[in-house]
């Protein structure tokens, strides 16, 4: 009788243990809070999983706690992005253009969902801004036709803070804590982000960007 005690409660251990662990995998994450991030970069460690590449033309990759984006040729785009899968989010990135002539192109992508369909938040070197997509391979400008020019942005050598919000169908662009552009689209409503950089039509340029940061809005 003591013997048979001693199976039968052994099978009642076996049974809640696998009750146990069978509600362990069916209990839902918890949920994202506004402020959190969601993926964030210093650039530190090339293990962090943003595209590279070394051509004649250009050259995008780590270093010194940066990433780094090369062009050496006029009307050259380039992006990297890091492999992640996100909706509503808001980005930061310090960014400053290191090389080349005035004219250079640069910011952040969000909804990212191939090399022809994405958003995109410039500023140029010279001062000017946009939000914009890439619609089956053609950029296409949605704040206004063209680039306007905005005082909020350092010309030049300078670092600039952009911050972009890809919210429902809300696009906002803010530099070094300025509204610089909004607008609203629903082409794309998730995907991932990243960086992207156009040189001039003169000649090519040098960005580097530091601490990346994607939020919770």
């Amino acid at each position: 009788m003591f013997i048979k005690a001693k199976k039968v409660f052994a099978l009642i251990i076996i049974i809640l243990t696998a009750a146990t662990a069978l509600a362990a995998c069916n209990f839902p994450a918890p949920p994202t809070l506004p402020g959190q991030a969601l993926f964030q970069d210093d650039f530190s460690s090339p293990a962090s999983g943003w595209v590279t590449s070394t051509t004649n033309s250009l050259t995008m990759d780590y270093g010194k706690n940066s990433f780094l984006f090369q062009l050496r040729e006029p009307n050259l785009e380039a992006w990297s992005t890091p492999g992640v899968d996100l909706g509503d989010i808001r980005l930061e990135v310090d960014a400053e253009k290191t090389g080349g002539i005035q004219g250079a192109a640069f910011g952040v992508i969000c909804r990212y969902q191939d090399p022809d369909h994405f958003y995109f938040f410039l500023i140029s070197d010279d001062g000017y801004a946009s939000i914009g997509s890439m619609i089956q391979g053609e950029k296409v400008l949605l704040s206004h036709p063209t680039m306007l020019p905005v005082e909020s942005i350092l010309q030049g050598d300078n670092s600039n803070h952009l911050q972009a919000d890809c919210i429902s169908n809300q696009l906002r662009f803010i530099v070094n804590n300025v509204l610089v552009a909004e607008v609203e689209d629903n082409l794309y409503n998730r995907g991932d982000i990243g960086l992207m950089v156009i040189s001039s039509g003169e000649a090519g340029g040098d960005v580097r960007f530091t601490s990346f940061i994607a939020y919770q809005p």
